[in-house]
């Protein structure tokens, strides 16, 4: 929690936007359950927003992303994670998001 909320203040942020992990009916299991807990402890310690997006399959695009511009998807893990982040970021810019404290 406490690199969240150093990454948070070194930035300024105004929210925090994390990927929440559900099951292709979109509900949450063990991990989600667990990651919202940890949402919720850095909200309040942050006093910003924090919001969740549903990261469903959000690696398989970043994937598909990096295979179409003609790069190697299982040489470039790190290259995935951050095009899913991305990923993540466009679906909460687009309305998918929700406030940790409204679930």
């Amino acid at each position: 929690m406490s690199a969240i909320l150093e990454a948070a203040a070194r930035r300024v942020a105004v929210a925090i936007v994390a990927g929440l992990p559900t099951d292709a009916q979109g509900r949450l299991g063990e991990q989600g359950r667990k990651i919202r807990s940890l949402l919720r402890a850095v909200e309040f310690a942050a006093d910003i927003p924090v919001f969740t997006v549903d990261e469903a399959f959000t690696s398989a695009i970043a994937a598909a992303e990096l295979a179409d511009a003609g790069r190697s998807p299982g040489r470039e893990r790190g290259a995935v994670d951050a095009g899913a982040a991305a990923a993540i970021l466009r679906r909460f810019r687009d309305g998918g998001g929700t406030a940790v404290g409204e679930k």
